[in-house]
């Protein structure tokens, strides 16, 4: 019990575990936002029809959208240590 103490404790101050925290918080929301604007029923537990537009948005919301952002990260990874790379290497 003492040890997941401590692991919860060096989690809450590293800059890591802020930027998860941060990302599971800010992520459903967009989601949610990004399915709304499509035209997404909301339902409680029966079977609601969804629209083809808002079946599209789910679709590349969970797909086209993750790609883009880790090639937007591989991008700027690139663009980071490309150039440090050269003067560390010659």
């Amino acid at each position: 019990m003492r040890a997941v103490a401590v692991q919860l404790k060096v989690c809450s101050r590293s800059f890591g575990c802020l930027v998860k925290k941060l990302a599971n918080a800010i992520v459903p929301a967009v989601l949610g936002f990004i399915l709304a604007r499509a035209g997404w029923q909301e339902t409680t537990g029966e079977v609601v029809a969804q629209s083809s537009g808002a079946l599209n948005a789910l679709q590349v919301s969970i797909t086209l959208m993750p790609a883009a952002i880790l090639l937007l990260a591989g991008v700027g990874l690139v663009a980071v240590y490309h150039p440090m790379a050269k003067r560390v290497l010659g």
